[in-house]
């Protein structure tokens, strides 16, 4: 009995050994184990801090600056963008394509743009002052709307249609006119100088040889009559005729007529002759008298002057007529004819005018101005005075012809453009090619045909706001590409 107690006892006792044998193996393997994962795991997290360290030199290394607003702008190092001055970020913020075209749509959609209202080219994603004249910058209405049909005449650089409520037509102060034919009348004012009418002129001179003994008119610039009296001469000549004629008269009757015929080649008046005739008193002197009324402009005789025959006396003037000398400018020039009207005014006396005509249209040109001269003859009342500077208003008719106000024409360097009605509130920025222009029309050779509807008034607004939404367009698909606006490619 003990010997089998003493046995079961001592297996016992063996499985219980073995059991801690067994349970203490496991506890060794399983230490062993867990010591080899944490080694595993240091080994691993010291490699990863090597490999994290690597690219971060890497990337440090090879770091790079965008603008958000233009992608296309990089740099090595921060700073600000060239084109918008906005601040360039990291390349490892830039996203991706389609996520940044995601972003650009959206910002355009929310983003509030602004303006400056005189010179609207100038836009800025936030509130300020201009730069250009420092004025404040008002918010940009950005809805957008469709644009009407296209026409067949050539659009506008730099501008595009624009649709305008009649709201704000009327706030503005928008006027229409139409392109019609109507009756071009131009008002030419040509700078013009009053000069001596060269028919008018009358000179005086000796028919004999003589002395002055005596002058009636002895200074420059003096109006005489006709028939007045100028000066004595003292001359044999005259004086030996005299006495022939008085003899003959006497005996022979052909020889009165010799002596008559010697007068009439000395220039002696009729009524001198006569006198002589019923007096027989033979003169020692002889008057010279005016042919013609007139002014003094040249003297050229003293008291005591010896003169011969044909020698100047004097130069008379009539200034009852004057002539008038203007120069117009060649396309000027060819619508004025001989015989039109002419209004002459004078700059000393505005309010008063006086009628005059075109009577000679010199055939050539004047080599320093190249300008046409013409020539007016106008009747003097005693205002115009020769050497004095005059105004010529010459109304020009060029018949009928299709024209618009000349309020409604824009001008864009060489480029001439009006804003059409393209109706339901759209307005069509178009070109067109303009003829001569009057003092309030423009002739329209091409661009606009006969009934169209432009803008009169208010059109520097309305060129402002095309010019802006033009370039709200640029600004929107400045990363979407080309795209044809106004159906030019940017």
């Amino acid at each position: 009995m003990e010997s089998t107690k003493n046995r079961k006892i001592k297996s016992k006792q063996g499985i219980l050994v073995i059991s801690a044998v067994a349970i203490l193996i496991t506890l060794f393997i399983g230490y062993r184990i867990q010591i080899i994962h944490q080694i595993t795991h240091l080994i691993q997290l010291s490699h990863g801090q090597k490999d994290k360290k690597a690219h971060e030199q890497k990337s440090k290394e090879k770091k790079e600056y965008y603008c958000p607003m233009h992608p296309e702008v990089r740099q090595n190092k921060p700073g600000r963008c060239p084109k918008c001055g906005m601040y360039l970020v990291p390349a490892t913020q830039e996203p991706s394509k389609e996520q940044e075209l995601k972003e650009h749509e959206h910002k355009q959609k929310h983003q509030s743009l602004y303006h400056c209202p005189m010179h609207p080219q100038y836009i800025s994603d936030k509130p300020g002052e201009c730069p250009i004249c420092g004025m404040r910058l008002v918010k940009i209405d950005q809805t957008v709307e469709p644009e009407p049909t296209r026409t067949k005449y050539h659009t506008v650089e730099g501008r595009v249609p624009i649709k305008i409520s009649p709201e704000r037509q009327q706030l503005i102060g928008v006027k229409f006119a139409y392109a019609e034919k109507r009756r071009l009348i131009k008002t030419l004012i040509v700078p013009g100088y009053v000069d001596f009418d060269e028919r008018r002129f009358v000179r005086v001179n000796a028919r004999f040889d003589g002395w002055v003994e005596k002058l009636y008119v002895n200074y420059t610039g003096a109006f005489v009559k006709k028939g007045q009296p100028l000066a004595e001469l003292y001359s044999p000549e005259v004086v030996l005729a005299q006495e022939e004629y008085i003899v003959a008269k006497r005996n022979s009757e052909r020889l009165t007529d010799y002596a008559l015929r010697k007068f009439n080649l000395l220039n002696i008046p009729e009524f001198e002759i006569r006198k002589l005739d019923e007096t027989e008193i033979v003169r020692r002197t002889l008057p010279i008298r005016s042919p013609a009324s007139g002014f003094v402009i040249e003297k050229n005789v003293v008291e005591g002057q010896k003169v011969s025959a044909g020698d100047d006396l004097y130069k008379l003037a009539d200034l009852s007529y004057v002539w008038i000398h203007g120069n117009v400018y060649g396309y000027e020039g060819k619508a004025i004819k001989i015989g039109q009207d002419v209004k002459i005014t004078s700059p000393y006396n505005p309010e008063k005018s006086l009628p005059g005509k075109i009577n000679y249209i010199y055939p050539y040109l004047d080599k320093d101005t190249r300008t046409t001269r013409i020539r007016v003859d106008a009747k003097n009342n005693g205002e115009l005075k020769p050497g004095m500077y005059v105004n010529l208003e010459i109304d020009v008719d060029y018949g009928i012809r299709l024209s618009i106000p000349s309020s409604a024409v824009l001008e864009l360097g060489r480029t001439n453009y009006v804003f059409v009605d393209a109706g339901d509130g759209y307005f069509e920025p178009r070109e067109v090619k303009l003829g001569i222009r009057t003092d309030d029309y423009y002739e329209v050779v091409e661009g606009l045909s006969d009934g169209e509807k432009v803008i009169s008034s208010a059109t520097f607004l309305i060129d402002s706001e095309s010019a802006m939404r033009y370039a709200i367009e640029l600004m929107k698909n400045e990363k979407g590409g080309e795209k044809q606006i106004n159906g030019h490619k940017h």
